[in-house]
């Protein structure tokens, strides 16, 4: 499906105008994209709408498969001030146009908290959420991707299997690295659900908001649809038996589809185009302008995933072998949870291998740009989860031999200075006077897997 036509926003919906030439499966696919593309309710509405609706519960569990509860309104809440305590210092002046909530104590004279201060224009809901106190206002960026990360868990049994932490920090944010920030989790959230709709629960567990349709206005009963746990996804099509592998088949599939279903139609899949960052790297300036260099790409692929509520981050190096004049790159790493089935169960559960975190371990791919729509897009040859890594380009023993720094983005930012604290360098800023972006260092993983480690794979 390739979305042609220009975006618009009337009122806050977000809308597409289509071109009468694209075909009738396109045309019928797109028209399911703009009914699916609809506004979020306000930060009152979910505070409302939980209120009403208390008895739901979201079901989490931990690295080691222990199993915990809360209900709507402590998931959101506790997102929420995850997101604010963590944010990225590009954010501190921009954080109530954001929706995070202040990380400082307001004074009496100027708290936003209470909605009592002078010439205050924001509140808070009983569930610690920013909401306009002035008619035409949003309530912000994070609380849309908080809603659509709530949504993706209901709809996708993969996420079942994911440890709360894990999902709270590679799932949750609305932002990579110091791209712009936009409100690309409701474009991409809802041009997948086609794409994944084979994967959905059936029916959908049920959500504590209220879904507008664009379209009508009505609610979407089928989103709303209550229904008890179900663990399986709907389409006979699906083969995937287990929640690690339904994960990895639709990480395939995203990669597959996700550049000519954003391309534009007079322009073709989205591409790779060498020298474009800090150009066009954010999502929204790739989906317009339909090009982008590797951390672009790799941006774009991390937030259309994680719209899925599938963990991924970005990796990369600043410079090959240290040397700048050797040029850098990006790419994705997808946490996988391991099943319980997998290599004696929970007995691996914790032990962190594969370089991944406890419970799951990071596998690395790269977007696969340029695939164009009516291409068997399922079965085309976008890098996946299964593959050997030492397939890609760069995994060789040549450019992966303990002189090349490789480093993924993180977003936890708890007890962080810039003197012990690991970062993420980023070769279009300073790498060294940067340090705005949390990272983890992966060097020691990329030399032994790429460098000649006999590691087994999955």
């Amino acid at each position: 499906m390739v979305l042609a036509g220009i975006i618009i926003f009337i009122g806050g919906f977000l809308l597409f105008t289509t071109s009468t030439s694209a075909s009738s499966a396109s045309s019928s696919s797109l028209s399911s994209f703009v009914v699916m593309t609809a506004r979020p309710p306000s930060a009152a509405a979910l505070a409302a709408a939980t209120e009403s609706t208390s008895t739901h519960r979201y079901r989490w569990i931990d690295e080691y498969g222990n199993v915990s509860h809360e209900t709507a309104e402590e998931a959101r809440r506790g997102m929420m001030r995850y997101l604010s305590d963590n944010a990225m210092p590009y954010d501190d002046p921009i954080a109530r146009t954001l929706g995070l909530l202040d990380r400082s104590p307001p004074s009496p004279s100027s708290s936003s908290e209470g909605g009592e201060g002078e010439g205050t224009t924001m509140s808070t809901t009983g569930g610690g959420i920013y909401t306009s106190k002035v008619d035409g206002l949003s309530d912000g960026i994070v609380n849309r991707t908080i809603y659509h990360s709530l949504l993706a868990k209901e709809l996708y049994p993969w996420t079942d299997v994911v440890p709360k932490s894990i999902y709270a920090e590679y799932v949750v944010p609305y932002a990579i690295v110091n791209e712009a920030r936009t409100d690309h989790r409701t474009l991409l959230f809802a041009a997948l659900r086609d794409v994944l709709a084979g994967y959905e629960r059936s029916p959908p567990r049920r959500r504590d908001f209220e879904y507008v349709d664009v379209v009508d206005g009505t609610d979407d009963d089928d989103a709303a649809a209550t229904g008890a746990a179900w663990d399986h996804p709907r389409s006979s099509t699906v083969t995937s038996t287990t929640p690690r592998m339904m994960m990895m088949d639709a990480v395939k599939l995203i990669n597959g589809r996700l550049w000519s279903m954003l391309g534009r139609a007079s322009a073709g899949p989205i591409i790779f185009v060498p020298g474009s960052t800090p150009l066009i790297y954010d999502p929204m300036s790739i989906i317009a302008y339909g090009r982008s260099s590797c951390t672009g790409l790799a941006i774009l692929l991390v937030c259309a995933l994680r719209s899925a509520g599938i963990p991924s981050r970005m990796a990369g190096t600043p410079a090959w072998h240290g040397n700048v004049d050797e040029g850098n790159h990006s790419w994705v790493e997808v946490y996988v949870p391991f099943d319980d089935d997998d290599d004696g169960g929970k007995g691996k559960r914790g032990s962190g291998e594969g370089g991944g975190d406890a419970g799951g371990e990071w596998i690395f791919l790269e977007p696969s740009p340029g695939i164009k729509e009516g291409e068997d897009e399922e079965n085309s040859n976008s890098d996946d989860l299964y593959r050997d890594p030492r397939s890609r380009w760069f995994c060789t023993p040549e450019r992966m031999d303990g002189s090349t720094s490789v480093y993924a983005t993180r977003y936890t930012r708890g007890g962080i200075t810039t003197t012990t604290t690991t970062h993420y360098p980023m070769a279009w800023s300073d790498p060294d006077a940067d340090v705005g972006v949390v990272g983890v260092d992966r060097t020691a993983y990329y030399t032994g897997i790429c460098g000649g480690s006999t590691t087994s794979f999955k």
